[in-house]
C-alpha cells in the first residue's frame, strides 16, 4: 500500500547520515517549489492559509479550495485578460483573488500588480492578507521566493524576482504613472473615481 511505502521511504531517511539527509531534503524542497511555481490550484490547495477574525478557536485556516467555485476563479485568473467578479461577502473571493496575486508575483520575474479599493488603507487591508498568506508559508518556499523584508505600507515587494504588489487607491489617475501586469479593484461599484 502506499502508507507502507511512504513509511519504509521515511525511515530510510531517518537512517541516512545528516550531510545526505541535508541534501535529500534540498532536493524535495527544491521539486516542491517548482511543483508550486507551475501549478496555482497546488499553490492554493496546499500552502494558503486564510484568517477568519470570527472563529476564536481555529482562526488560521486553508482556502476552502473543495469549493468548485473557487477552482473556477482561479481557473480563470490564469486564462481571462478581463474578469469582473459579482460576489456577496463570505465567499472567499478577496482571499482566492489576493492569493492568486501572491502566487504571481512571487513565483514569476517582473510582475506588478495593483491592488486598488476605495481607500488606501481598504487596499493596504487586501495587501495585508497577502503578507498574512506569505508569512503563513513554509521556510524552503520563502527561501527561495523571498519578500523584501521589512515589509513596507501598501507594498509587497520579491526583489529577486523584480515583482512587487502595490496597495492604491482609486481613481484612474492612480494607476495611470505605472504599466501594471494585473490590475485587482476590489468593490469596483462602489469607487466613485472610475
Amino acid at each position: 500500500s502506499k502508507n507502507s511505502q511512504y513509511q519504509a521511504i521515511l525511515n530510510q531517511v531517518k537512517e541516512m547520515p545528516p550531510e545526505q539527509k541535508a541534501v535529500f531534503q534540498a532536493k524535495v524542497a527544491q521539486d516542491e517549489v517548482r511543483k508550486v511555481e507551475d501549478d496555482l490550484l497546488y499553490f492554493l490547495t496546499k500552502y494558503v492559509r486564510t484568517l477568519d477574525e470570527h472563529d476564536t478557536v481555529t482562526p488560521i485556516k486553508p482556502l476552502p479550495m473543495e469549493k468548485q467555485y473557487l477552482q473556477d476563479l482561479a481557473y480563470l485568473f490564469l486564462t481571462e485578460k478581463l474578469l469582473y467578479i459579482e460576489k456577496s461577502r463570505q465567499m472567499m473571493v478577496t482571499w482566492t483573488i489576493i492569493s492568486c496575486c501572491l502566487w504571481d508575483a512571487q513565483f514569476h520575474d517582473g510582475r506588478r500588480i495593483a491592488v486598488q479599493s476605495k481607500k488606501e488603507s481598504d487596499a493596504n487591508a487586501i495587501l495585508d492578507r497577502g503578507k498574512f498568506i506569505y508569512k503563513q508559508e513554509p521556510d524552503y518556499l520563502k527561501m527561495i521566493h523571498k519578500a523584501n523584508d521589512p515589509m513596507a505600507y501598501c507594498k509587497l515587494e520579491f526583489g529577486k524576482q523584480n515583482s512587487i504588489i502595490t496597495a492604491i487607491p482609486q481613481g484612474a489617475e492612480q494607476l495611470r504613472q505605472y504599466t501594471f501586469s494585473l490590475i485587482f479593484s476590489d468593490e469596483m461599484p462602489f469607487q466613485e473615481k472610475n
